[in-house]
C-alpha cells in the first residue's frame, strides 16, 4: 500500500504483514489519533472500522461518515458490511447515551472481526482518561483483544512538570501509590517513564502477541528537552524493550525518537 499520510509509515503499518488491528491506550489524544489514522488508511482505499472497548464521544460526520450500533457480533456483520460497502469507514458501537457517549464493544468483537475479515482495518480506543494526558490503569483496564495487534500507548507531553493531582492525571491517587510519590508532586521524566514502563504501567498489561509503540503527543519547542529526557529515562526500564519505537507528534509533524530497543 502507498501510505497517504505520515502516521501509517511512522507506525510501521505500511507493510503487508502489519497487524490490521490497532489498539490505543493511555491519555493525551487517543480519539484524535484513532480518526486521523482511519482517515489516512481510508484515503489509500482501505476499509476501516473505528470503535472502542470503553466509552467515547459519538463521532461527528467529520470524524466518520457512518455509525453502526449493535450488541452482538452475529448482528454486526450484515449491517457493518452494508455500511462499509457504501462508506468505506464505519464507527461501531452498542448504543449512544443521552449525554452523547458511544458505548463500545467487547474485545471479543474485535477478535471476531479480525477472524472473519482479516483484511479489514480495525482501530479501537481501549481505555478512557477523562481528557487527561496521563492516567493510571485500574485492574479492569485496558480492555484489549488478546490477538496480534499494534498497541499504541499515548502520553501528552504537557504533563511534564505538572502536579500529580486529579486535575492533570486520571486516577491520580492510584498513580501516586504506584509511583511512591506524594500527591501534588511535580511529574518529571523519571516518574513518567515509570508510569509507562514500571509495575502497573502502560506496558504492564500488553497481550503477549501485541507489538507496541509509544506516541508522545503535544510536542512543541518548549517540550523538546522533556521529551528527550523521558526517552532516556525509559531506557532504564526492562519493560520498555516491548516498544518497537517511540514517536513524538506536534500539530504539524511526527518524528521518530527511538527504535529497535
Amino acid at each position: 500500500m502507498n501510505a497517504a499520510g505520515p502516521l501509517v509509515p511512522a507506525l510501521g503499518l505500511q507493510h503487508a504483514r502489519a497487524p490490521r488491528l490497532v489498539q490505543i491506550i493511555g491519555g493525551g489524544g487517543k480519539t484524535t489519533l484513532m480518526f486521523a489514522l482511519a482517515h489516512e488508511l481510508r484515503s489509500d482505499g482501505a476499509a476501516v472500522v473505528t470503535t472502542t472497548t470503553t466509552r467515547i464521544w459519538a463521532p461527528s460526520a467529520a470524524h466518520c461518515p457512518a455509525l453502526v450500533l449493535t450488541a452482538e457480533h452475529d448482528e454486526v456483520l450484515p449491517a457493518l458490511q452494508r455500511a462499509l460497502d457504501r462508506w468505506g469507514h464505519v464507527t461501531l458501537g452498542q448504543t449512544v447515551s443521552t449525554d452523547g457517549k458511544l458505548l463500545g464493544v467487547s474485545p471479543a468483537v474485535l477478535e471476531g472481526l479480525q477472524r472473519d475479515h482479516p483484511d479489514l482495518w480495525v482501530i479501537a480506543e481501549c481505555d478512557g482518561a477523562a481528557g487527561r494526558s496521563l492516567k493510571a490503569h485500574a485492574p479492569h483496564e485496558p480492555a484489549l483483544a488478546q490477538i496480534p495487534s499494534l498497541v499504541i500507548a499515548v502520553l501528552g507531553l504537557d504533563i511534564i512538570g505538572a502536579p500529580l493531582d486529579p486535575v492533570h492525571v486520571h486516577r491520580a491517587s492510584l498513580l501516586a501509590a504506584r509511583l511512591g510519590l506524594a500527591p501534588g508532586t511535580a511529574l518529571g521524566p523519571d516518574a513518567l517513564a515509570l508510569a509507562v514502563a514500571g509495575p502497573g504501567g502502560y506496558l504492564d498489561q500488553l497481550p503477549p502477541a501485541a507489538r507496541a509503540c509509544l506516541l508522545l503527543t503535544k510536542l512543541d519547542a518548549q517540550r523538546e528537552a522533556g521529551a528527550r529526557a523521558l526517552v532516556d529515562a525509559l531506557h532504564t526500564h526492562p519493560s520498555a524493550r516491548r516498544l518497537e519505537r517511540v514517536l513524538a507528534a506536534s500539530e504539524s509533524d511526527i518524528r521518530l525518537m527511538a527504535a529497535g530497543w
